[in-house]
């Protein structure tokens, strides 16, 4: 034991075991810590067990619009999702995929590669202030952050991003430092290009810029430096481009995140270490049992280490923010009271990137309510933090290094823990294995529901693209009281043979369960379930038409209302007004089948409920709703100008030409669209909306079909708030509807369907 403790001192002398086990000159050390660097970085990555489907984020910010005919078309079409998206990750996946005739999923391996070249620099950058062996050691700490791991597979742009400013800052810091380097010319010349190439990545880094640029200026004044001057006037011209073109030309969408702040939050992003960005489980209950087995014991240890370790992670996390905060008020009080600033720019600098800019950053988001606190957009920063934090921890010299050995240890402990319980989570979408699943149990003849809508397309690739199948006939719905709808339709319309899956997004594990009080409240049978449960997970449900059918239940409370979804809670209150000027008894019947989309905030919601709501004239209803929250993003502000082009055509124009100071890429996207709409040029809105469709472009899907009916002068076929994927489908479906209604043996179905009847039968006095 005594010995087991003597080695243990004797590890925590970097330097020692440097001297020991890595004797090696100059270039073979520098080689050698590289490549180990690279393996323990990939290994680390591969070894998660995340291996993503193509998800929501990745498919609309790029793969869905891999069929536009050239980069600019492309360009463009991702535009439309958010201005804030920069052109060069997506160019550069466009033009791989096209010219290497890649698919979407081999080209994680350039996330890899960009998260591997994050952590080179992260080394590099260490090592102008550490040495060597201190240096790779610590920089192989911020390749367990969960962030850094989540996206370091992603087809997405932030681990080029996150690589681009780690290599900015090693070539920032490495001019400060060394000032008196005939290299210093060349260094300036990177930052330079790297700055100018980081932007194109990712225009929230802008800050990233906008600091150096800072600290430079500082350093110009001082010194007055002639390499400085000229580099001035180039990273001023960077940030006051992405400014303008931000403030001016774009209004990013603040729908998708809710502010929580909380003192710990606060305290956690400023001064701590620990991620909380990416959900990830806190137990290691899986260890245990692949461990030990599954048995009392097993079980006992589990159940101990999930009520213990999320107090330890809180406890340390707690105890580094307060070592951090010493450190950092300590630093800064020594600067200021001996009155180096001059010399101790580089360190000030260090301090200020993980200190101060993340405290900038509470700031901006408290006063103006925009949700910047997040990981991902200062992830150098934390990495930074967590660098000054080992360096403090290794250096620590208690007066009895038994506490070293302790504090050390709990340091190790909280590093392994992030990294294996994130080992054990799933943070993404499981549509490989979903639809995999889903598979081997559907028949050519069955009908296939998804809701919400925006999944249908993700469906489709992953069905056609991935598994190479023909195209099922899937309907397309907007909420779960709109997909009762639908099911209890199609039970009534559908030959007794065939099968109807309902497939729907778990919503963080909201949905299950109101899915399955849904089905029991209407005595729906399904003979299949199959559940996915992940970041945000799939869950699939199987019914036997027949089955259905022959199923008696009878209604023993006559009050057909209380089949009706609670409508006090959604859109009635917001309507009162509308609903009051001009009362009709399907009033609440109707809204009571659509969720708040203030609170659903998918991109088609807003576009989906308003083509449902003109349908019936009630354009009052999506004014109401849509006035207060156009400015949220231009498909909002979309909707709410199609809302008010019957009612008052001067105001929807208005408001449909601020959609081009909310994204230059959408107004130019939906202008043929809208002028189409606007002299009700059907013909024009059918082509259109099939070059979208083609091209990759979801929300063109609501207006083709639109368009569709208008030509042929029908109707959809199916109940209101749901259609069928495309027209093909709609053919087909018309092919094999019953015009007349099977009866059912369930009187709640029948309830059901008279009123779903009644309100596609709807049609406004005059």
């Amino acid at each position: 034991m005594k010995r087991l403790y003597n080695y243990a001192i004797y590890a925590l002398n970097l330097n020692g075991m440097k001297n020991k086990f890595f004797s090696l000159n100059h270039r073979t050390e520098k080689t050698f810590y590289y490549l180990l660097i690279s393996l323990i970085t990939l290994i680390l990555i591969l070894l998660l067990k995340q291996k993503p489907s193509i998800w929501f984020d990745e498919y609309f910010w790029g793969i869905s619009y891999q069929d536009a005919p050239n980069l600019t078309t492309f360009l463009q079409l991702v535009g439309t999702q958010g201005p804030e998206v920069a052109p060069l990750y997506l160019s550069i996946m466009y033009t791989a995929i096209k010219l290497l005739n890649l698919s979407p999923e081999v080209f994680r391996y350039f996330s890899i590669i960009a998260s591997i070249a994050t952590i080179l620099f992260t080394y590099k950058l260490f090592k102008i202030f550490f040495p060597p062996f201190i240096s790779f050691i610590i920089s192989l700490i911020p390749a367990i952050i969960p962030t850094f791991l989540w996206y370091s597979m992603l087809l997405r742009p932030h681990a080029l991003a996150f690589s681009f400013s780690m290599c900015s800052l090693y070539f920032f810091f490495s001019i400060l430092k060394n000032k008196t380097d005939t290299s210093q010319s060349k260094y300036f010349l990177l930052l330079t290009l790297v700055n100018g190439l980081l932007l194109l990545t990712y225009y929230i880094y802008v800050w990233l810029v906008f600091f150096e640029m800072s600290i430079l200026f500082v350093s110009f004044f001082i010194e007055k430096s002639k390499k400085i001057f000229w580099v001035l006037p180039i990273h001023l011209l960077y940030v006051i481009a992405i400014l303008l073109y931000l403030t001016f030309f774009s209004t990013p969408s603040n729908i998708a995140y809710s502010i929580h702040v909380s003192l710990e939050s606060l305290l956690n992003y400023i001064f701590g270490v620990q991620d909380r960005e990416v959900p990830y489980f806190v137990s290691i209950s899986p260890w245990i049992y692949a461990i030990f087995g599954t048995n009392k014991i097993s079980f006992s240890i589990a159940k101990l280490c999930d009520t213990g370790i999320p107090f330890l992670l809180k406890a340390s996390n707690l105890a580094f923010i307060i070592i951090l905060l010493f450190f950092f008020f300590k630093n800064f009080l020594f600067v200021l009271k001996n009155n180096s600033f001059r010399f101790e720019i580089p360190n000030i600098a260090l301090l200020c990137i993980a200190f101060i800019v993340p405290f900038c950053f509470v700031v901006f988001t408290l006063i103006t309510k925009i949700p910047l606190m997040m990981i991902r957009f200062l992830l150098p920063s934390l990495i930074i933090r967590w660098g000054l934090l080992s360096k403090i921890i290794f250096d620590w010299k208690p007066h009895r290094s038994f506490f070293k050995v302790v504090g050390v240890s709990f340091f190790i402990i909280f590093i392994l823990l992030q990294y294996l319980m994130y080992q054990q989570s799933k943070p993404y979408t499981p549509w490989d294995e979903c639809t995999n699943a889903l598979a081997q149990e559907i028949s050519e003849k069955d009908v296939v529901i998804l809701g919400p809508g925006d999944i249908a397309p993700i469906f489709h690739y992953h069905w056609c693209s991935r598994l190479k199948h023909s195209v099922p006939i899937v309907a397309v719905s907007g909420s779960l009281y709109l997909t009762t709808d639908l099911l209890i339709y199609l039970i009534k319309h559908l030959p007794p043979e065939r099968n109807i899956w309902v497939l729907f997004r778990t919503e963080f594990g909201t949905m299950p369960p109101l899915l399955r009080k849904e089905w029991e409240k209407h005595h729906l049978v399904y003979h299949t379930v199959k559940e996915f449960p992940s970041f945000e997970g799939l869950i699939y449900f199987g019914f036997s038409i027949k089955e259905n059918l022959e199923n008696k239940t009878t209604l023993d409370n006559p009050n057909t209302n209380s089949l009706l979804p609670e409508t006090t809670k959604e859109l009635a209150p917001h309507l009162k007004s509308c609903l009051e000027t001009n009362p009709n008894p399907l009033d609440l019947p109707i809204l009571s089948r659509y969720d708040n989309p203030l609170e659903t905030p998918e991109r088609g919601t807003y576009i989906q409920y308003t083509m449902d709501w003109l349908s019936i004239n009630r354009y009052c209803w999506a004014q109401t709703v849509l006035e207060p929250i156009s400015n949220i993003s231009p498909w909002v502000e979309f909707s709410y100008a199609l809302s008010c082009l019957d009612t008052d055509p001067i105001k929807a124009e208005k408001i449909f030409h601020r959609t081009k100071k909310s994204s230059i890429f959408f107004y130019n996207t939906m202008h043929p669209i809208w002028n189409a709409i606007k002299v009700k040029d059907y013909g024009t809105l059918d082509k259109e909306t099939k070059k979208l469709m083609d091209y990759g472009l979801w929300i063109a899907h609501y207006f083709n079909h639109f368009a569709k009916h208008k030509l042929a002068g029908s109707s959809c076929i199916l109940p209101m708030g749901s259609f069928p994927y495309d027209w093909d489908v709609e053919i087909e479906l018309q092919k094999i509807i019953l015009r007349e209604p099977q009866p059912t043996n369930n009187d709640f179905i029948e309830t059901r369907y008279q009123q779903i009847i009644d309100i596609m039968n709807f049609q406004i006095e005059p």
